[in-house]
């Protein structure tokens, strides 16, 4: 009943939500829903080298089976958009960034290249996608609003990339804690998981070299993920201290609205696993 007389479904479940995009799918099929974007927004499911478990990604691709299925069976339409991490949606502290203190905590070394894309422009992306029906339908679209690695976002937060704001973490040691927080079952350990994954590769679109699909939305002026964290530092300054030039929290708005998940999920304050203090 919730997608009678609807074309186009566009998901924005989170993560929490990408299991249930399966009964969404069907449901959308009976309702005679012709073309379905599933939340695959963010990053592809690729495989870890050392991941001792299912990564929570692994909905993504069991979603995209489902779709493809379907697509061979009843014809429903489907396209994938991944985009990366959208900086101005996850809480910065999940990847080390504790904009608030202008302090970091850095896995590795912090040079392995991450896509980022900011959620006006996962939004402005999705309307330009559904707008092109003949070019969009049954295909991937990887799209990095930006491509940067941890190390010049970690200068930027911290005012530089040492000192006492900066705390440094090996990759055995971020591991080891991982495990340990596993074994208990504590939700942290997925703080530890993604700080990994980014060092070992897993937060681009295009990990294996799969070409990317800027190309085809040149009306498309992706804001730099630099800008995106000046905006979010502005944000976190104390009030009465931030300055009066300092960028506006959010960018203009498409006037597009989404499924909760993008835009409306409920932050909750995270003890951060490696023992930072808020």
């Amino acid at each position: 009943a919730a997608f009678a007389g609807v074309d186009v479904v566009v998901s924005g479940v989170g993560v929490s939500g990408v299991p249930d995009q399966i009964a969404m799918v069907d449901g959308a099929v009976l309702a005679g829903v012709r073309w379905f974007i599933p939340s695959e927004f963010g990053v592809p499911l690729y495989k870890s080298a050392w991941m001792p478990f299912d990564s929570p990604l692994v909905a993504k691709g069991a979603v995209e089976r489902h779709l493809q299925e379907h697509m061979r069976r009843t014809g429903l339409a489907y396209t994938v958009v991944y985009t990366g991490i959208a900086l101005d949606y996850i809480d910065p502290r999940a990847i080390g960034l504790r904009l608030a203190r202008g302090t970091a905590t850095l896995v590795g070394r912090g040079g392995t290249p991450v896509s980022f894309t900011a959620v006006d422009d996962v939004v402005r992306l999705v309307v330009d996608v559904v707008r092109r029906p003949a070019e969009m339908r049954n295909r991937t679209i990887r799209f990095a609003g930006s491509t940067a690695n941890m190390r010049t976002l970690v200068k930027i937060a911290t005012s530089g990339d040492r000192g006492e704001n900066l705390r440094i973490v090996s990759i055995d040691e971020a591991k080891a804690r991982f495990c340990e927080l596993a074994r208990k079952q504590d939700m942290q350990a997925f703080q530890i998981y993604a700080r990994v994954l980014l060092e070992e590769g897993l937060g681009q679109v295009n990990r294996d070299r799969e070409p990317l699909d800027n190309g085809l939305f040149p009306d498309l002026q992706p804001e730099p993920v630099h800008d995106t964290l000046a905006r979010l530092m502005a944000a976190a300054e104390p009030k009465g201290i931030s300055s009066a030039a300092a960028p506006a929290v959010h960018r203009s708005q498409t006037g597009v609205s989404v499924t909760s998940g993008l835009g409306r999920t409920r932050r909750a304050d995270i003890a951060l696993a490696d023992s930072e203090s808020p």
